[in-house]
């Protein structure tokens, strides 16, 4: 039997964020599931256990998974990544 991959989301809108973290990665041996908005986040978590989820703070539309990743991975371990504004 192969040895397990860990499997990460990484719930991140921007492309100049999220293209070089999935890439780093998977370069470090985890296959990762990449979601552009909260609904695709919630989505893949409806579908997958992942054994980390990566999340960005804030969405575009709002959507941020929130309370409801809680719901769905509870026992997983999750990083969330905040983007402070520069005055």
């Amino acid at each position: 039997m192969a040895p397990h991959s860990p499997t990460v989301l990484l719930a991140e809108d921007e492309r100049l964020v999220n293209e070089p973290l999935a890439r780093a990665i998977g370069r470090a041996g985890c296959a990762c599931d990449v979601a552009e908005d909260g609904e695709v986040a919630i989505r893949l978590l409806t579908q997958r256990r992942y054994d980390l989820l990566w999340l960005d703070q804030c969405r575009a539309n709002g959507e941020g998974p929130g309370r409801r990743v809680l719901e769905l991975q509870r026992d997983r371990l999750w990083l969330q990544l905040r983007n402070r504004q520069r005055r």
